[in-house]
């Protein structure tokens, strides 16, 4: 059994790690930033690109196949001591780049919608951007059963 969202973020974290030629951690975010040491930093090494499936809704199709709407949230993360302005932002537009209309199988294109700045209480920097997205869960589908039609039998008189 395969999972839609496994392979939907397997494939958008690929995508990122081969459009970005710098030695930056992509993954999946699962709380990197926020598991911080007062005196080395995050637990995570910097920059680092992180993603994370937010807000799907679903509604039903035909046959148990379900439509859902959703936002891909990714999360750029600098130390504004080795990064300059320039480099968050070229990193930023990277990212973009490679996300911006992008398909994945059972998927639509992803779309930006929002950016915005993570307020923190340290020196380290935090873009979360937002693309919207459908993704269509197949998984569950029904079986379907082809039954044969009989040839209609006309009788002669």
């Amino acid at each position: 059994m395969s999972s839609i969202f496994g392979d939907f973020t397997t494939n958008i974290i690929n995508r990122i790690k081969q459009a970005i030629p710098a030695q930056i951690t992509v993954a999946q975010d699962l709380g990197q930033l926020e598991q911080f040491d007062p005196v080395t930093g995050p637990k995570i090494t910097l920059p680092c690109v992180l993603i994370d499936l937010k807000q799907l809704t679903w509604e039903d199709l035909a046959d148990n196949i379900q439509l859902g709407h959703g936002s891909l949230q990714v999360r750029i993360g600098i130390d504004p001591d080795v990064s300059t302005v320039v480099q968050y932002y070229d990193l930023l537009q990277q990212v973009h780049q490679c996300l911006q209309g992008s398909r994945e199988e059972a998927s639509s294109g992803l779309h930006r919608r929002n950016n915005n700045t993570e307020r923190r209480n340290n020196k380290y920097c935090v873009k979360v951007m937002r693309y919207e997205f459908t993704i269509r869960d197949t998984l569950t589908e029904k079986e379907k059963i082809n039954v044969a039609i009989p040839v209609p039998v006309v009788n002669k008189l």
